[in-house]
């Protein structure tokens, strides 16, 4: 920096006294893009906050900061909100062992037209690789007791 003029000096001085202030407000204080007092902070070697578009950062029950912007409530409102959803029960389609989910999760399943296997469920994986290889020929196609390979 071996001209610094004097924006440079207020860019500075605004980012130490308003280090909550968008590089937009800043940039509208002293008159330039927001791009150019991003380089000016740069070079003078000041962290740039960098907030995130559109993310939900405060957890929408009790207000507190969250860690990511997965979810909208906080990893403490969390797992009061699932104890308090509403559940349903189904019967796995391969196995027909009762199933209890949330509401929500049965109406995901549901909400694509287009599928024509969206009333299915299953317990677990091997009731899903089961259900596939009997109705789409990835199993075993012989019974337990015949050998797959004959003897040579």
């Amino acid at each position: 920096m071996d001209t610094i003029t004097e924006r440079h000096l207020t860019v500075n001085d605004l980012r130490t006294l308003h280090p909550d202030w968008t590089l937009r407000q800043i940039g509208t204080v002293v008159g330039l893009s927001r791009e150019r007092v991003r380089q000016l902070l740069k070079a003078a070697g000041h962290a740039t906050i960098h907030k995130g578009w559109g993310r939900h950062r405060h957890c929408s029950t009790c207000g507190r900061l969250k860690p990511d912007s997965k979810h909208r409530l906080c990893f403490i409102c969390l797992p009061h909100y699932l104890e308090r959803a509403p559940r349903a029960t189904r019967p796995c389609s391969y196995c027909k062992k009762p199933i209890t989910r949330r509401v929500s999760q049965w109406k995901g399943s549901e909400r694509n037209p287009l599928s024509s296997r969206s009333n299915l469920a299953f317990c677990n994986k091997v009731c899903h690789g089961r259900w596939l290889g009997t109705h789409y020929g990835g199993g075993r196609s012989k019974p337990d007791n015949t050998p797959l390979t004959s003897p040579m």
